[in-house]
Formats: structure tokens, sequence, C-alpha cells
């Protein structure tokens, strides 16, 4: 309290001032009516002003459940009738209508954990074997892919990120040229970029091509995106230097699609069988 007094009586002067100006003000605008009018005007500006931004702010806030419903919606169409996915051409997402879904069952999931400054990565999704996830599963976010399953328990996945330095998690093909797959590696540097490898010096690469899932991979279907790329190097060695801009931001995306090919535990148990291994 002494405190409070003692500021009030040091700025007593300057307090006086503007407690005059407040009467002063307030007579201009009760008793002059031009004053009054142009005082009404902008309280009415700084008020739908200020409606403005409360309201841009309210729809700000709320995108996460926008962005929730529209996941849902699309992972409807992804796991509709392939007549139905030919027609989006013009979704936001188009290389959904490129996808051959028939083998593949398609699962939305939010991720809740992830990792991007490690030698290996990794995520975790809020689904689990309750909700059909198993071992081995693709996952891609609505720009690209971001990795596989590699762990399940009743409610929760753990999923090994293409940003690791150990295991491949796709096979990759480049769009653009025909039946020409190769391998990505990532040198755990730099989060947004892989490398193409296996792809032939006389192969007519340009900048700018598409990698994308080929049909070997098991578990993607065929054409998601890996990514754009941006570098291209001939060496001494038979195969070109490729560094590939990857399609997802695994920093920030946060919607998920996991693909289970229906066909997968006969290709595995034809794969795995004792009597073909050397």
């Amino acid at each position: 309290m002494r405190r409070i007094l003692a500021f009030l009586i040091a700025k007593r002067n300057l307090l006086l001032f503007i407690f005059l100006e407040l009467i002063a003000l307030g007579s201009i605008f009760r008793f002059h009516r031009y004053q009054r009018s142009l005082y009404l005007n902008n309280a009415n500006a700084m008020g739908a002003s200020l409606n403005a931004t409360q309201t841009k702010w309210t729809n700000y806030f709320n995108l996460e459940e926008l962005n929730t419903k529209l996941h849902k919606q699309n992972q409807g169409l992804l796991v509709g009738k392939q007549d139905t996915l030919d027609e989006i051409i013009t979704d936001s997402f188009g290389w959904f209508a490129k996808l051959n879904l028939h083998n593949f069952e398609v699962i939305d999931a939010e991720i809740i954990f992830n990792s991007t400054n490690r030698p290996v990565n990794t995520f975790v999704i809020n689904k689990g074997s309750r909700d059909g996830i198993e071992k081995g599963l693709g996952v891609s976010s609505t720009q690209g892919i971001i990795g596989k399953i590699i762990e399940v328990n009743q409610n929760y996945a753990l999923g090994l990120s293409i940003l690791n330095v150990k295991s491949p998690v796709v096979m990759p093909k480049i769009s653009e040229l025909t039946n020409k797959s190769g391998s990505i590696e990532w040198d755990g540097l730099n989060p947004k970029k892989v490398r193409l490898k296996g792809i032939h010096k006389f192969e007519n690469v340009e900048k700018g091509n598409h990698v994308v899932s080929s049909g070997y991979s098991i578990n993607f279907p065929e054409n998601i995106p890996v990514g754009t790329i941006s570098k291209l190097n001939k060496t001494n060695e038979s195969f070109f230097q490729i560094e590939v801009d990857l399609a997802a931001n695994l920093a920030q995306d946060k919607f998920v699609y996991v693909f289970k090919n229906r066909n997968r535990k006969q290709i595995d148990s034809l794969i795995s069988n004792p009597q073909i291994m050397p």
C-alpha cells in the first residue's frame, strides 16, 4: 500500500493531467455534434476491426478440426471405387487419382510423435492392432511417403521413417521413365532430402523428374510421391548421383494414411519360402 501511495504522489501531476484531459474530451464529444459523430464512426470502425481479427483467429484455431474432417473424407474416397477415384482429378492431393487400390485397405491415422534429427528416425501413430494395423505396412502423409510400421500394440504403432540410415522403406521408380526402379538412401543430415541410387548414367534422367513408389513395393500402392529430383551428377561410376527433395514434410505432417496390402501375407509366404533360399 505504501508503494502505491508513493507512486500516486510521485505521478500526481501526470495523473491529474490525464484526468482533466478525459473530462475535456468527454465534454467535447457530448456537446459538439461533429466531434461526437467522428468519435462514434471511428469507434465503430475499430470495433469492426477487432471483431474481424477475433473471427480470423477463431477460424485459425478451428483449422485442426476442419483438417481432421477433410482427412477422413479423403480416406473415405481412397477406400471407395476406383472409377470414383479417377474422377477426382481436381482433388488437392491429385496423386490419389493415380492409385490402384483394388488390393489395398486404407486406414487413416494421426502422428502423435515424430523425430527428424536422429540417424534412425521414427514416428508413432494413434492407431494399433485393433484398428487393423500390422508390422510392415506403408505409411504416407497427404504429400508423400514417410515410412513403414515396425512395431504395433493394441492402440498405437511405431513407424520407421524414410529418414533413416539403415533400412529403405520403399522401392521407388522415376515416373517419367519406364520400369526404372532404384533405391532410396538418406545421409543422416538434411531431413528434406534423400538420394536415389541405382539409376544408370545412360538413362534419360532430368532435374524435375518425379520419384514415386514402384509396382515392386509390396507395402505401398504404385505412384505415391517420394519426391522430385533436384540435383543430378554423372561420375566415373556407372550410376548417377541423384538428390531428391522429399515430397513429405516429415517435421510437420500430422495426418497420415496406412496402406494394408490384402495379399501381403500370401506374397511374403512365397518370398520367405525356405525351398527357394540358397
